[in-house]
């Protein structure tokens, strides 16, 4: 034991404890903060370069492009370059946006025929080109549905809350 001011008995023991639990707050809130902002990166930094996101939604594209996966579209600024075998994203009939492979591209007409990979046959209705978002460079699977998630109102809320929380372990750890 160690004398303070003479009056007062304070443990070795106690101090070192309250040490290892600020290191700790600091250490998990720093973690904490940096998971969430790695989490952000794949979702927040591609739109800075232009780069439309989705979540896929339905099977229509199973086995090359799975439910659930994040898709990173860029804007095709020349529809004529589109050719067959590309997957682009159009929105449909009803403003929803489609992903499907491109089957044909007729210039002359400017319409784009496309099919799902688990469709067995072409979509009924060719795309016109003032619908065509873009051209799909790049997907990864489970992502989205963790952008679905946390695009949602108890997800950002989540998020708000572990980022508060963070923030409040670290202060705790300086202390």
């Amino acid at each position: 034991m160690k004398k303070n001011n003479g009056n007062e008995n304070v443990s070795e023991t106690g101090s070192k404890g309250r040490n290892g639990f600020s290191a700790f707050c600091s250490v998990l809130g720093t973690i904490v903060c940096i998971a969430l902002i790695l989490l952000c990166f794949p979702v927040t930094l591609p739109r800075l370069f232009g780069v439309n996101i989705y979540n896929v939604e339905t099977p229509s594209m199973e086995p090359a492009i799975r439910v659930g996966s994040l898709l990173y579209v860029i804007e095709e600024e020349q529809n004529e370059a589109i050719i067959s075998g590309d997957v682009i994203a159009y929105h449909g009939e009803t403003g929803d946006v489609i992903t499907h492979r491109v089957v044909s591209n007729d210039t002359m007409a400017k319409e784009i025929v496309t099919k799902g990979d688990a469709n067995e046959m072409e979509d009924p209705v060719p795309v016109k080109y003032d619908r065509v978002i873009g051209t799909l460079r790049l997907h990864i699977p489970f992502l989205g549905i963790f952008y679905k998630f946390f695009a949602s109102l108890q997800g950002k809320i989540i998020c708000g809350v572990a980022l508060v929380a963070s923030f409040i372990l670290m202060i705790i750890g300086k202390k």
